[in-house]
């Protein structure tokens, strides 16, 4: 019997400074399911060292609101999804949201895991 196969959207979340730079730091990985049923994860960077690495000024306290309010959102699939819409379309400067890519995995939260190494 073969494990169940899971869509799920991955979304990361970065800190852009000056978006006429090209200096970033990818500060979240987000993944939910693609019918928004199932298991959803959200990780984020727990060194703010590298925020300040690429920005000196960084209001760290801020950024580190917006990931409580991110990670108390995405529990729920109603304010998951409207997160996501807020962050995608009002978001700009200083923290952007992307759809990173859609994938379709046996394990979830393996997959996050995953993205966790390759992004954070």
């Amino acid at each position: 019997m073969s494990s169940p196969r899971h869509q799920v959207d991955i979304f990361v979340l970065r800190y852009v400074p000056n978006i006429l730079e090209e200096k970033f730091v990818e500060i979240g990985v987000l993944l939910c399911p693609v019918d928004d049923a199932g298991y959803a994860a959200c990780r984020f960077l727990d060194d703010w060292r590298r925020l300040r690495s690429v920005d000196a000024q960084a209001d760290v306290a801020m950024v580190q609101s917006l990931v409580r309010e991110i990670e108390r959102a995405w529990e729920q699939p109603f304010e998951r999804a409207a997160l996501v819409r807020r962050m995608l379309t009002s978001y700009s400067g200083g923290v952007q949201l992307f759809l990173a890519e859609t994938v379709v995995t046996d394990d979830p939260a393996k997959e996050l895991e995953r993205l966790v190494r390759r992004f954070l």
